[in-house]
């Protein structure tokens, strides 16, 4: 009888305690999810993902800050009348902060995080020229977009231009910019929204691993 406890106890205090390690990790997928970095010294892009106008106006005041910076912004197509999109609106707006437009380049044809990636790495080549470490200067890329959606970023950005002489940084919004979408990573599993991105996110991730 006691070696039949024992070899239960053998079994089951493992098993409790994978599940209990298992339960831990999972309620800090959150954190995983998100990278920030320092701005390093020299700024030569910043790339705005599309969602949401919170990332738009992080973006635009990060923008703003490094005046020496080319600005590459994705924003949703959607048309306001037959002649006016919002990336039309969003220039003006611009002009309005005073941020010279001749510094930003908008794309408004992307339908995902693969989609905006190819197309700045499409707008990166050619500034990619003559540039490097063998000529001492590799561009960096400030990436602007929502918390949980930073450390996808970075693996797909670093896998899909890893010959290109860029250094990808991420640098996601911040509270007083999270009017219309907060995040709490250290207890995402509260919040149906949370969960939702939470979720999603790590089955992208295994998808990307495993493609």
């Amino acid at each position: 009888m006691r070696r039949g406890r024992s070899i239960l106890l053998f079994r089951v205090v493992p098993a409790l305690a994978a599940v209990a390690a298992a339960a831990f990790l999972f309620s800090r997928a959150g954190y995983w999810l998100v990278v920030s970095d320092s701005l390093p010294a020299r700024v030569d892009v910043v790339m705005t993902f599309a969602g949401n106008m919170d990332r738009f106006e992080f973006g635009r005041d990060l923008a703003k800050r490094l005046p020496d910076a080319l600005w590459f912004c994705s924003i949703e197509r959607m048309p306001v009348f037959d002649t006016v999109t919002v990336a039309g609106m969003a220039r003006r707006h611009l002009l309005l902060h005073g941020i010279d437009t001749a510094r930003v380049t908008m794309v408004d044809t992307c339908t995902s995080t693969r989609g905006e990636l190819a197309a700045l790495e499409a707008w990166l080549r050619p500034r990619c020229r003559g540039q490097g470490p063998k000529a001492g200067r590799v561009l960096s890329v400030v990436c602007v977009s929502s918390p949980y959606h930073t450390r996808r970023i970075l693996i797909e950005a670093r896998r899909r231009m890893k010959q290109l002489p860029v250094r990808f940084y991420s640098v996601p919004v911040t509270p007083p910019y999270q009017r219309r979408e907060r995040f709490e990573p250290g207890a995402w599993w509260t919040r149906e929204e949370d969960a939702d991105v939470v979720i999603s996110e790590l089955i992208k991730l295994v998808y990307y691993r495993l493609r």
